[in-house]
């Protein structure tokens, strides 16, 4: 696993020890960051990397000039794989072990662009995830939200919430969403890469 663009680009990322996550591939992170790339800009970005798992996302947007960074997951392997890269980068994430959705229950604070990749299998992630992370006290009017989830596989999206983007890159897919009313311009555009 490799940092695709940026800063860091070509850096090796270390992966959580066992086999409890499930890495985004290079290919698919590269699609993602330039989906992304149309339709937000990283510059001074806050980024916040929910079930982190290595901070892959995080790492990549720092490396693409976002200003901060913050990743979440309940895993000891996962949060100590984030210090380790960030230690070997020489950045400064801030990172909480800690159960996603019960910090999403009592977090603060203003994200530009919040990526959440669950395990495929989480039966919280159709439905309640998307609620959790727009119920939250993290978003701005134009926060974009990314959930990734297993290509084919459908979400419940509520009706004040609008799919800007959605794209598949192999086993992964990823939604785009935004506040109703927030959309970017061409968000009728999907499909797969």
């Amino acid at each position: 696993m490799r940092i695709i663009s940026g800063t860091f680009r070509s850096r090796i990322l270390e992966a959580p020890k066992g086999d409890r996550t499930r890495p985004t591939s290079d290919r698919a992170r590269e699609t993602l960051f330039n989906i992304l790339a149309t339709i937000a800009d990283l510059e001074d970005a806050a980024v916040l990397d929910l079930f982190a798992g290595s901070g892959a996302f995080a790492f990549e947007a720092i490396s693409r000039g976002a200003s901060s960074a913050t990743c979440v997951d309940s895993s000891a392997e996962a949060i100590a794989a984030v210090k380790l890269n960030a230690s070997k980068l020489g950045v400064s994430p801030t990172s909480f072990r800690l159960d996603v959705y019960k910090w999403l229950e009592t977090a603060a604070g203003e994200y530009d662009i919040i990526f959440a990749d669950p395990p495929y299998d989480d039966p919280k992630l159709p439905e309640i995830l998307i609620k959790s992370i727009f119920g939250s006290r993290l978003l701005m009017d134009d926060s974009i939200v990314i959930i990734e989830h297993r290509t084919g596989s459908k979400l419940v999206i509520p009706s004040d919430i609008s799919v800007v983007r959605d794209r598949s890159a192999g086993e992964a897919q990823f939604t785009f969403l935004q506040r109703r009313g927030r959309e970017t311009e061409n968000s009728h555009l999907s499909g797969d890469i």
